[in-house]
């Protein structure tokens, strides 16, 4: 039997092939990035070259909709495309960076990021 984490990471890998499937574009990046899960990171966190995602919330996410896994990588990749601050420097400054990457993921309409309810923000 695999452990938790060791699926986590697993599902991790699969949800970015899957997303570099869906948007080509994005392949460089996700695949440049080094990704994995730790236990108890709480949020996850991106600098340019490490996607670290919590093993936990992977494996609850994932149970819920695969989609929300790969949307969460392409999150924190478009985050890095974009060039935003890691912390943001206020809220404000957070809201309105999460705000411009959901509604490019949105755009886009990928089959593997579509999380049912999220088409209501736009």
């Amino acid at each position: 039997m695999t452990e938790p984490r060791g699926l986590a990471d697993e599902i991790l890998s699969e949800c970015g092939n899957r997303l570099c499937i869906d948007m080509g574009f994005l392949t460089r990046p996700v695949m440049s990035l080094r990704r994995y899960t730790e236990e108890d990171v709480g949020d996850m966190r991106c600098d340019g070259t490490v996607l670290v995602m919590d093993a936990r919330r992977v494996l609850e996410d994932y149970r819920k909709n695969p989609n929300r896994v790969s949307r969460d990588i392409g999150h924190m990749v478009l985050h890095c495309i974009m060039g935003h601050d890691s912390p943001p420097t206020d809220w404000a400054q957070e809201l309105a960076e999460d705000m411009i990457v959901e509604y490019m993921l949105d755009s886009v309409n990928s089959p593997n990021t579509f999380i049912e309810g999220a088409d209501d923000r736009t």
